[in-house]
């Protein structure tokens, strides 16, 4: 019995990662959406980088001088910074422009699966521009639990460097899994918010060994480049502008990682569903 649990669970991701390469084939503007969200993340590194100089200046350094201090303007104090300023930048760029891409890249998947067709994003707007609110706020309680789990169980393992990015990995991995399916949930879902995000929540619960295992490499990757990110007090030694290279190197990377995560646990939620 056992053995053949073990052989369907395998089945089961096998066929996930083959319908992946199958709706990425067929429908290329999934890609292309990813990468707008990363052009616009790309531009705001550039418009922050760009803080102490004209004309970007005008309008950033007032800021900078009003929430920080004035010496962040000046090299090469400004890389220090710089990345938490990107962090905000991209925190925004997610809540206004990453959810309605994340939700455009639900219902064209959903077409694929189950209607045999490719979806425009054109007509996936309006569904999805409908539950806008829904979503943010369905993200927003995704990401909570994120931080919240992070915030608990890593001050905890600080000690070792390695011991804490392998805990941060196990987090991250199973954290993600809890909370892959709230956003396909109220997308595709036909019913209130809350029905909605409970029926994430299960779907969830039920299936975070296969979503665990699907999402592993992506979340390898996030964590590898939170290590990076752990260095740049010795970027900032050697090399500040390492702190640029690695913020930029990080949006390719997490474009990567946002774009196999949602299209991977919209599949399993349209497999579960299906079969549900």
């Amino acid at each position: 019995m056992k053995r053949t649990k073990g052989i369907f669970f395998w089945s089961s991701f096998v066929e996930i990662y083959q319908q992946l390469g199958s709706v990425l084939r067929n429908d290329p503007t999934i890609c292309i959406l990813f990468i707008l969200i990363a052009l616009i993340d790309f531009i705001a590194l550039t418009v922050l980088f760009f803080a102490h100089t004209e004309p970007v200046s005008t309008i950033v350094a007032p800021i900078i001088s009003t929430f920080w201090s004035e010496r962040f303007l000046h090299y090469p104090e400004n890389f220090y910074l710089l990345p938490k300023l990107f962090n905000h930048a991209h925190f925004l760029i997610t809540t206004l422009v990453g959810i309605v891409v994340t939700g455009l890249v639900i219902k064209k998947i959903d077409a694929q699966v189950n209607d045999r067709t490719k979806l425009t994003t054109f007509k996936a707007f309006g569904p999805v521009m409908r539950k806008y609110l829904p979503i943010i706020l369905g993200w927003l309680i995704s990401y909570g639990v994120v931080m919240l789990l992070f915030r608990v169980v890593l001050p905890y393992f600080t000690k070792s460097l390695w011991m804490y990015l392998g805990v941060s990995y196990v987090t991250a991995v199973i954290s993600q899994a809890m909370v892959a399916f709230l956003i396909p949930a109220i997308v595709l879902e036909k019913t209130g918010f809350f029905k909605a995000l409970w029926q994430g929540i299960k779907t969830g619960f039920f299936n975070v060994p296969l979503t665990s295992l699907v999402i592993a490499v992506p979340m390898l990757l996030g964590v590898a480049l939170s290590y990076f990110k752990m260095l740049n007090p010795v970027y900032l030694r050697i090399c500040p502008e390492l702190v640029l290279v690695v913020l930029a190197s990080g949006v390719v990377v997490m474009t990567i990682v946002d774009l196999w995560v949602t299209a991977s646990t919209t599949l399993i939620y349209l497999k579960v569903r299906n079969e549900r």
